[in-house]
């Protein structure tokens, strides 16, 4: 190999001046006349994306929107079909952004953990009162997470969550201006499938299902202090007199 030798001898005496910085340049005293920054530089720019579950999400709420009656009407039932587009729990959705609710029985047999998560939003600030949950046995092995904020919510509001031979996708709804009923092939989660959902403004129809589950027994007997939700039925039939537009009941965006 080649022997490699530097030669100092041209740096002798040269110091750091070598790799002196360069004086700066003088800065021109500021033009009050003119702007002190460019226009473009101070604009904010911002690129909102979303994961496929909340972009459904927010397109099943916009789609059922455009289709049902803003003010469901008593007495009505609204036969429903999609495919894919509008996700189970969005009817329930549709009703909590119009009225307050006092008390909610669901039943599904399986459920998103996302969807969970909303519900427990609803009784945070005060949309829900109480719910109770009844699912399919799959929910002890495979819905552990979704199971553990159930179970958060009814800790909040005395309800249960029991877990039952249970197929059936039905949501009863006791409100400050009506109840009813929602029954439907879907279960609580976002599923791009063809599905069929009918919504009965009737609160006969409501207690009829909330009778017929409150006297299930669950497989685990974790509630043994639970007492069945007892309903006031004044509040439950009183009319209220209200506006025609389209505004939301605070706290459900």
């Amino acid at each position: 190999m080649a022997d490699f030798k530097i030669n100092f001898q041209a740096f002798q005496n040269k110091g750091l001046t070598a790799f002196k910085a360069p004086a700066p340049k003088a800065v021109p005293e500021e033009d009050e006349s003119s702007p002190a920054e460019d226009e473009h530089a101070r604009t904010v720019q911002v690129f909102k994306s979303w994961d496929t579950q909340k972009k459904m999400r927010v397109m099943s709420e916009a789609n059922l929107d455009d289709a049902l009656d803003w003010h469901m009407e008593g007495g009505c039932a609204y036969h429903v079909i999609s495919y894919g587009d509008v996700d189970s729990l969005t009817y329930l959705r549709h009703i909590v952004k119009q009225q307050r609710l006092d008390y909610v029985m669901l039943t599904t047999w399986c459920m998103a953990k996302s969807d969970a998560e909303e519900m427990r939003s609803w009784v945070e600030r005060g949309m829900v009162k109480r719910f109770d949950f009844y699912v399919g046995e799959i929910f002890k092995s495979g819905y552990r997470g979704c199971l553990d904020v159930l179970d958060a919510i009814c800790g909040k509001t005395g309800g249960r969550v029991a877990r039952i031979r249970n197929h059936s996708k039905l949501m009863a709804f006791f409100g400050e201006r009506f109840s009813g009923a929602i029954e439907s092939s879907a279960n609580v989660d976002t599923n791009p499938r063809i599905e069929q959902t009918c919504v009965t403004i009737n609160r006969d129809i409501a207690v009829f299902y909330k009778d017929f589950f409150d006297q299930m027994i669950d497989y685990d007997g974790r509630y043994k202090d639970w007492k069945p939700m007892e309903l006031d039925i004044k509040s439950t039939r009183k009319a209220v007199k209200h506006d025609k537009s389209r505004k939301a009941v605070d706290g459900t965006s």
